[in-house]
C-alpha cells in the first residue's frame, strides 16, 4: 500500500533531490512557500522549501526499491527513520500542506511586520533599536524602513535603507 514517506536531503539540495527522484519514476512532493527576503537593498519574493532538508515520496515501502533513494544525488541519509521504521504522513496532512503552500502564493510571509522591533546594524545610528512603522520603496527602487526610535527623550521617526536593519 502506498504512503507518503519523509526523505531527508542534503542541505540546500531539496530541488536537486526532487528532480533526480522524479527522473527515477518516484512520485515526490517538495512543499515550497513564498517569503519576502532582503536582496540588493530591495525586498524580493522568493520560493523556499517549507521544510528545509526534507521532501515527501509517495511509494509502497514493501514493493518499491527504497535503497536507490539513499544513493540519489541530493538525498542525504534516505528515508527518515524512527528506530527502524520509516516516517510516514497521512494523505490528509499532505493535502493540508499543499493548501498552506498555495495560500502563501496569495499572501507571502512578510520580511518584517508593523510593530516588529528592529535593530540598526550600520551607519551613525548603529546599535539603536526601534519599532517598525512602515516599509516603503524609494524612487530608486530601494526599499526603506521607517522606524520609531527614542532619541533625546522623544520618539523620532527615522528612515533607513532596508539593508541597515535587522530583527532584534
Amino acid at each position: 500500500m502506498k504512503k507518503w514517506y519523509v526523505v531527508q536531503t542534503k542541505p540546500r539540495h531539496e530541488e536537486r533531490a526532487e528532480l533526480e527522484l522524479t527522473n527515477q519514476g518516484y512520485s515526490v512532493y517538495l512543499p515550497r512557500i513564498v517569503k519576502e527576503k532582503k536582496k540588493n537593498n530591495k525586498i524580493e519574493k522568493v520560493f523556499e522549501p517549507l521544510f528545509p532538508r526534507y521532501l515527501f515520496a509517495y511509494l509502497d515501502y514493501t514493493q518499491d526499491d527504497t535503497y536507490t533513494i539513499r544513493s540519489t544525488r541530493g538525498v542525504g541519509s534516505g528515508l527518515l527513520l524512527f528506530g527502524e521504521t520509516p516516517a510516514t504522513l497521512p494523505d490528509e496532512i499532505i493535502e493540508d500542506i499543499r493548501r498552506m503552500c498555495d495560500e502563501s502564493l496569495l499572501h507571502p510571509a512578510p520580511l518584517y511586520k508593523q510593530g516588529d522591533w528592529l535593530l540598526v546594524k550600520e551607519g551613525p545610528f548603529k546599535g539603536l533599536m526601534g519599532i517598525l512603522d512602515k516599509i516603503s520603496e524609494a524612487q530608486t527602487g530601494e526599499s526603506r524602513v521607517m522606524m520609531l526610535i527614542e532619541l533625546l527623550g522623544k520618539v523620532q521617526r527615522l528612515t533607513f535603507p532596508i539593508n541597515q536593519v535587522g530583527v532584534v
